[in-house]
């Protein structure tokens, strides 16, 4: 028995197969749009699995760990505790204003709950070290959970207008700078911070060497530096414990040397 196959479904399946679309950018969007394409036909899991195997972007340092109740949690850029935890009080003061912003920026309200079950003991202070983390919330429910060993963003979730349990989450508008915004929770501390002047002690040690202090063989300067250079050792060795006179004052700065 043959088949005949349209004529135009080739076609079709050869324009699909050279579409020539740019590979995509942004996580969250990404992955609202495969979770719209596959739609209520998977649960959390099968879906982890599906998207685990797609091309999802990195994103700010940010790639993606599992898809659960609305929630995708993210890896974060390794983080140093020390810019998180001071030694006393909560959350670093830097990561505060940082965090308080974002909550400015997306009409959010900021928290900082313990973790309850990641505190320890801290056998050389003698005391129990419990640590916070931030939550942001809109009111009805948990939309960002920033943690210095992950991120969880809400994706999909209770909308104004959500009245019964029963009823279907919906996407939240995120708005598509949210995890550039989020990263700068997990920059260095004072990353941009402006470099410290030289010590002026330190950038004028070498100005202060004597000639027998400095670096040298017989025979591997110039001819008229290798002279000098000795004459000067021979100098300083004559030259009285205790004398006033300066070894700069007779040109022995090793800044002078050409």
């Amino acid at each position: 028995m043959n088949v005949s196959h349209s004529p135009n479904q080739p076609k079709a399946m050869n324009l699909r197969r050279q579409s020539n679309t740019n590979p995509p950018t942004n996580l969250l969007v990404t992955i609202k749009t495969i979770h719209a394409d596959v739609g209520e036909s998977l649960n959390d899991d099968e879906l982890t699995h599906l998207l685990r195997e797609s091309t999802l972007p990195a994103e700010e340092g940010f790639t993606f760990l599992s898809f659960s109740n609305g929630y995708v949690m993210l890896s974060v850029p390794h983080q140093d505790p020390a810019d998180w935890y001071p030694p006393q009080g909560w959350i670093a003061p830097d990561k505060e204003r940082v965090a308080n912003t974002i909550a400015e920026t997306y009409e959010l309200e900021l928290y900082e709950p313990i973790d309850a079950i990641s505190s320890f003991q801290n056998h050389h202070a003698g005391s129990a070290i419990v640590h916070h983390h931030f939550e942001f919330t809109d009111g009805r429910q948990t939309v960002i959970t920033a943690h210095p060993l992950y991120l969880k963003v809400r994706l999909f979730g209770k909308s104004p207008e959500h009245r019964y349990a029963w009823e279907a989450l919906s996407p939240l508008p995120l708005g598509p700078d949210l995890l550039h915004d989020i990263s700068r929770l997990y920059e260095k501390q004072n990353k941009h911070k402006k470099p410290e002047p030289d010590d002026p002690a330190h950038s004028g040690k070498n100005a202060s060497l004597h000639a027998d202090e400095i670096p040298w063989a017989p025979g591997s300067l110039p001819r008229d530096l290798d002279d000098w250079l000795q004459t000067e050792r021979l100098t300083e060795k004559a030259r009285p414990i205790g004398s006033n006179e300066q070894p700069g004052a007779t040109g022995s700065a090793v800044q002078r040397f050409p």
